[in-house]
């Protein structure tokens, strides 16, 4: 009697305990920021080159090109497509490395592979990224942006010689 209540109790609860494991899991490691993929729950992902790469889904990860903020999430942009995340763009900046890429803007940051030339449009700053788009400039950045294409144009001189 006794025995097999157990017994029944437990082979009715067991796929639905075992479910609700696996869908809390995966809610987890999502909103912990781990790689089911690459990663048991109980060890954090490789974070040492990139951590915002953590963060994107398997099939969008690749060199970060662009950072751009709309309302409360932040469009990341890497060579293999676009995708969304839910953050300050001042909280995901601070999860690339630095020697990557500039804050350009309020709202932008952006590779430093990406940059291509300097130009003013009526007069405001803007960036000509390697695609021909124009990208908005903080004042505050023109120096950088400046010392940047100085070293670089350098760089592709001496490269030449």
């Amino acid at each position: 009697g006794y025995a097999w209540h157990v017994l029944s109790t437990t082979i009715v609860c067991f796929p639905a305990s075992v479910i609700a494991l696996l869908y809390f899991e995966a809610r987890y490691r999502q909103s912990a920021t781990y790689d089911p993929k690459l990663m048991p729950i109980w060890l954090p992902v490789s974070r040492k080159d990139n951590m915002l790469l953590s963060r994107l889904p398997l099939d969008k990860r690749g060199k970060i090109l662009m950072l751009k903020a709309a309302n409360q999430y932040v469009e990341v942009t890497t060579t293999n497509g676009m995708h969304e995340i839910r953050e300050t763009l001042a909280n995901t900046v601070k999860l690339v490395p630095e020697k990557d890429g500039i804050h350009l803007h309020r709202s932008i940051w952006l590779s430093y592979d990406e940059i291509a030339d300097l130009r003013y449009v009526n007069g405001n700053p803007r960036v000509v990224d390697t695609h021909g788009n124009l990208v908005p400039v903080s004042r505050e950045n023109v120096d950088q942006i400046k010392t940047f294409l100085t070293k670089r144009h350098r760089l592709d001189q001496n490269s030449k010689t």
